[in-house]
């Protein structure tokens, strides 16, 4: 996904179906690898694994968007279009053991905000959804694997409960539709406030409540 060739055949399929289904006109651009974070070893180097680490999240995450959006921007170059990525909170929130995802979807809020400038005046419009803990997906199974881990999560969040898929979809209907007309550029998280404070804390007590592996102590 790094590369542009191999998006052309994922961008290629709605053109081709545009006959029965009509141009493309919104996209929602979901890449994102989620790792499990490693606890602390003592040593101050970023705890990532050279399966999940920066140059392959950055690949996935960062230019695997990239590549997206460039390849569509031909079918989404008309009045009216719209563009969702989708984000994460440590894009603008530091966590440890997350160093990889931290620069990534950084890059990703960055590139929200760059295309809507560029792409404005050929009438799309690009903005960012930053999704917080959602019951029943494969990233917070990971990164909240456990039940006290999950009640950490919870308890930090301000709306005092986990998200849904529907939360998100909900924000992702509004911005692609016309009540968002004059909205772009926009990174908008739909967490119930975790990222007000609480998903630095909550990130902070799971690591130290994941059991250390066999060779991790630092002794």
């Amino acid at each position: 996904m790094g590369r542009r060739q191999s998006c052309r055949p994922l961008v290629g399929r709605p053109h081709r179906s545009q006959p029965r289904f009509g141009h493309l006109e919104e996209g929602i651009n979901l890449l994102h690898v989620v790792a499990r974070p490693r606890p602390p070893t003592g040593s101050r180097e970023p705890q990532v694994r050279p399966a999940a680490g920066p140059l392959a999240v950055g690949a996935a995450s960062l230019l695997g968007s990239y590549q997206v959006l460039r390849a569509a921007h031909p079918l989404l170059r008309r009045p009216g279009a719209v563009v969702i990525n989708v984000s994460a909170p440590q894009a603008s929130l530091p966590m440890g053991l997350q160093a990889h995802v931290c620069a990534a979807k950084a890059g990703v809020d960055m590139l929200t905000r760059v295309l809507a400038i560029e792409w404005g005046g050929d009438g799309i419009r690009v903005n960012s959804v930053v999704p917080g803990p959602i019951e029943g997906t494969e990233g917070m199974a990971r990164l909240a694997p456990t039940q006290q881990a999950r009640e950490t999560v919870r308890a930090t969040v301000p709306a005092a409960r986990w998200g849904t898929p529907r939360d998100v979809a909900d924000v992702c209907l509004f911005l692609a539709s016309p009540l968002a007309a004059y909205v772009t550029g926009v990174v908008l998280p739909a967490d119930g406030g975790w990222s007000l404070g609480g998903a630095i804390t909550a990130m902070t007590a799971i690591a130290a409540q994941l059991p250390k592996r066999s060779g991790d102590d630092s002794g």
